[in-house]
């Protein structure tokens, strides 16, 4: 993030607190609830959005020497990343090419030197995701060309130290281009500079909508986090933008009023704010001033989601456990709270076999939650556009 854009930033923030104001739209938005219960909406969400983003799904800190590996699943397709001996980082589906079983389990490690052998029938890939080994190869398979049935690739890219994966790239631009703006800015924040401190997930019965949502508006401040008092300076105070597809939000601190006394060039929103960067579309990238968290809501269900945590920290500020353990508790106490909330508001909008609340067809978006018309907006836009765009393709022959 540039000085000057810092600088604004403060500014804005100092000039709200004088008037008691914050940023918000023009108008109230009243927006359909259906979906957040709708299964064919959700279908084409997953189809038309989720398989064509990037995903964050690591950070490069978790892969620092040739052979180290992280396999997960993403929207329910299993991959596995591992570093290669020439530094590059590689993504596949972490599915066996002979009967399709998972290679890895979910977790993280060290590869042995001969690769990755599949548990059921002992074929064998190497670290470059070659197949270099059938099991009685001669009496069972002679025909297999083993150099067209190694792993299948993911589009997969290192963009300001995190591992992006894409399922379905269809031409679509790379990681910065779907940043747009936001990709500058991000290079200016010194993410890479940053290494992994932890990473966990926690299922979220909610629609990922409704949980994006709940970190795009500083509203409920008072109300659901009455612990944020101590270091939040103003819960009804916040900034909002639009980047492109994204939202940045900035919640200011109490510290926010030292900057009145600084130069505009030495002002640092970092330092005295909470800047929350949702990356369309579901993935929020929270800065603190010592840490972040990506926090990332991969759809389940129209009513269900995997939710994933992945803390890093500033090298220089490695050894600061207590700090960063005390700082980042207290954001997982404040998103527990927020999932509380959550889950029986998706009880109104429907769950698949129940009976949806009668009536209940819309939300309300304030003025001062513009950050959630933005995000629905956008949304709407991205399944308009695709679904203009959408043809029939030919099939591609496999000819792995």
């Amino acid at each position: 993030m540039r000085e000057t854009t810092q600088s604004q930033l403060v500014q804005r923030l100092l000039t709200h607190v004088d008037e008691a104001t914050t940023d918000v739209a023009e108008h109230v938005s009243l927006r359909s609830s259906d979906p957040y219960g709708d299964e064919e909406v959700y279908r084409r969400e997953v189809d038309r959005i989720f398989r064509r983003e990037p995903f964050v799904v690591a950070h490069v800190t978790q892969l620092a020497s040739p052979g180290d590996y992280v396999a997960d699943d993403l929207l329910g397709v299993p991959f596995l990343l591992v570093k290669q001996a020439d530094g590059e980082i590689r993504g596949f589906v972490d599915l066996c090419r002979h009967r399709g079983t998972r290679l890895v389990a979910p977790g993280a490690g060290k590869a042995v030197a001969e690769g990755f052998t599949c548990p059921w029938h002992g074929w064998r890939y190497g670290l470059d995701g070659g197949l270099c080994g059938i099991t009685d190869r001669r009496r069972g398979f002679p025909e297999i060309d083993m150099a067209r049935r190694g792993l299948l690739r993911l589009t997969t890219e290192v963009r300001h130290g995190f591992v992006w994966v894409t399922l379905d790239t269809d031409g679509e631009p790379g990681v910065a281009g779907q940043l747009g703006a936001l990709d500058a800015e991000f290079a200016g924040l010194g993410l890479d500079t940053h290494t992994v401190y932890g990473h966990s997930r926690r299922p979220g019965r909610f629609n990922w909508k409704l949980g994006i949502e709940a970190f795009l508006e500083t509203y409920h401040f008072r109300w659901l986090h009455p612990a944020m008092k101590k270091y939040v300076f103003a819960p009804d105070l916040s900034l909002v933008n639009g980047i492109g597809r994204h939202v940045r939000l900035v919640a200011p601190k109490k510290s926010v009023l030292e900057n009145r006394e600084l130069r505009p060039a030495d002002r640092r929103i970092r330092d005295h704010a909470t800047i929350a960067y949702m990356i369309f579309p579901s993935t929020v990238l929270f800065l603190e001033k010592r840490h972040i968290t990506v926090m990332s809501m991969r759809p389940t269900a129209v009513d269900a989601c995997d939710v994933r945590f992945l803390h890093a920290v500033r090298e220089d500020t490695l050894h600061r456990r207590a700090y960063h353990d005390d700082n980042i508790g207290k954001f997982m106490d404040a998103a527990a709270e927020d999932f509380g909330a959550l889950e029986p508001a998706q009880d109104g909008f429907g769950r698949p076999g129940a009976v949806r609340a009668p009536g209940h067809e819309s939300v309300v978006f304030g003025r001062n939650e513009w950050g959630l018309q933005l995000f629905r907006s956008t949304v709407d836009a991205a399944l308009a556009e695709k679904d203009a765009g959408l043809s029939k393709k030919p099939e591609k022959e496999d000819r792995r």
